[in-house]
């Protein structure tokens, strides 16, 4: 039986550890894929933010982390 396991092709044990979206996988240290939100949802997060409403609640309408809002409202 153990025979069996050493006559696997290796890249079949491999591929298990490899990303399976390229789009997620991080090139030159900054991760690719999908933004979180939008340029019109981002700045109609600004447009809130500077309304007076809380992250919080910014975050909630969008449905996102409270990371993300404010990682909007810096750039």
């Amino acid at each position: 039986m153990r025979q069996g396991w050493n006559n696997l092709p290796r890249e079949s044990s491999e591929s298990r550890w490899r990303c399976p979206l390229p789009a997620l996988a991080h090139a030159g240290g900054q991760r690719e894929g999908l933004a979180a939100l939008g340029e019109a949802q981002a700045a109609r997060a600004r447009k809130m933010y500077a309304a007076g409403s809380s992250v919080e609640e910014i975050a909630a309408r969008f449905a996102v982390s409270r990371a993300t809002i404010y990682r909007c409202l810096t750039t």
